[in-house]
């Protein structure tokens, strides 16, 4: 919102004193209606002990107004309001906090608010329900072109999957399948998980688990990185076979329709939550 290498405090004296600066000198040349002319030269006097005081002529003061709406970045502003009202809003708060409080305790204030705001967002992500296209891509179900697999559903979860929401995880994909009694099998895209911390990890274990135990069909879509790390640590195979677990839902979908197909392991003894 400020520009680089500009700071708050500064903005703040220009606008301050430029409009107070310019604001007297245009009430200064209006005396009041009516006034006596002992009282004209009362506050003609007043109004010359005050400028003198604060020194900045009118046409100084228009500057530094000037300047100050210079320092803030409105097409930058009108870039987060197009992106999100919320972010615009937290955007204009915490340049407000700056602007009163200062630069040191403002920025604490504003950073402690960004982290707010970044956990609220991160303990409710994305859950999508795919859909398949006739040529082979997998999209939202919202999409035209992606139609509903019938009997298989695939779930993607784009964010986090964190002590925060894998509780709300788990419960949605079972809210889903109660809801949906003729699932015969479950396809989770993982692909779309930027992170999964312990707790994450092993409530995927325990939907697998879940699955299993409904004599649901599962697999598993994974690419290489810092999830498919953590589910290795968490030993998902000890849930799902190796041979359940896929690079794409195309591949999962495939296999999974194969009248040979079974996700069937002796699962460890876990409680369904």
């Amino acid at each position: 919102m400020v520009r680089t290498g500009v700071s708050p405090d500064i903005c703040r004296v220009l606008f301050g004193v430029g409009v107070g600066a310019s604001g007297f000198a245009h009430h200064r040349a209006q005396p009041e209606c009516g006034s006596s002319q002992d009282g004209v030269a009362q506050y003609q006097a007043d109004c010359a002990r005050v400028a003198g005081a604060l020194a900045v002529p009118r046409p100084l003061a228009a500057i530094m107004i000037l300047l100050s709406v210079r320092i803030v970045n409105v097409k930058e502003l009108r870039r987060i309001r197009s992106y999100s009202k919320p972010a615009l809003a937290l955007t204009i708060v915490t340049f407000g906090v700056v602007v009163i409080l200062g630069v040191e305790l403002g920025v604490l204030i504003a950073v402690a608010l960004a982290l707010v705001n970044r956990g609220v967002k991160t303990s409710r992500p994305e859950i999508i329900e795919l859909g398949r296209r006739p040529d082979g891509h997998w999209l939202p179900i919202a999409e035209s072109s992606a139609e509903p697999t019938g009997e298989i559903v695939v779930f993607r979860l784009n964010g986090p999957l964190w002590f925060a929401n894998a509780s709300w995880f788990h419960d949605e994909i079972k809210l889903h399948l109660d809801q949906t009694p003729d699932v015969t099998g479950v396809i989770i895209d993982t692909t779309g998980i930027d992170d999964i911390d312990y707790t994450g990890a092993s409530v995927m274990a325990d939907i697998v688990v879940l699955l299993g135990t409904r004599g649901l069909q599962v697999a598993m879509t994974h690419i290489p990185g810092q999830a498919d790390d953590s589910l290795e640590r968490i030993r998902i195979t000890q849930e799902l076979p190796e041979r359940c677990l896929f690079a794409s839902t195309e591949d999962a979908y495939q296999a999974m329709i194969k009248p040979d197909y079974s996700s069937a392991i002796k699962p460890r003894v876990r409680e369904d939550r």
